[in-house]
């Protein structure tokens, strides 16, 4: 199965960040992930059967690690050239993400799970460009939300989702929740 360890985005931390995909939408041609959709990806596993998610469960319900808080800020593409992705920057104040993210990678190496091995960036997809797109008229509109502050909020925990294909639209749906000290 295809799945994903994700960081969700809570209801009140999702707000600004949906307006500006509905000021965004207006100027774009870009297809904009709904509210209840948005999350951080941690690792992402193109075939997770069913022991290796058995394998991470039992693993991450043991893991000890404090919560810790999320900033989002700033608007970025994925590639610049021929952006595909435009995404929302998130970090946290004392390195906690990459520190998860590396407790996750190090877990999965040791356990033979096959993931995708992209250097791991702290975002948030916001939206998926397809097709042909005015670059200019992209760049230009998010220029100024470059450093923009979407807010934070206290990450209190992680899940890992299984992602399926159904009617041209992508579903989710919770394997194994984890909340974090």
């Amino acid at each position: 199965m295809r799945a994903f360890i994700s960081i969700d985005i809570p209801d009140e931390a999702a707000g600004g960040i949906t307006e500006f995909q509905s000021g965004m939408r207006k100027q774009l041609g870009v297809s904009f992930a709904a509210a209840d959709k948005l999350h951080i990806t941690m690792m992402f596993f193109p075939d997770l059967d069913s022991n290796g998610l058995a394998s991470l469960a039992s693993n991450f319900s043991m893991l000890k690690f404090n919560r810790f808080k999320v900033s989002l800020n700033g608007v970025g593409l994925f590639t610049p050239r021929i952006p595909r992705v435009l995404y929302i920057g998130a970090s946290s104040e004392h390195g906690e993400m990459q520190q998860l993210y590396k407790m996750m990678h190090s877990l999965a190496l040791d356990k033979g799970i096959n993931f995708d091995e992209k250097r791991f960036v702290p975002h948030l997809t916001i939206g998926r460009i397809k097709g042909h797109v005015n670059r200019i008229k992209l760049l230009n509109a998010i220029k100024r939300f470059e450093g923009y502050d979407f807010g934070s909020f206290i990450c209190s925990g992680f899940s890992i989702k299984e992602s399926t294909f159904v009617d041209r639209s992508t579903e989710y749906k919770d394997l194994f929740t984890k909340k974090l000290d």
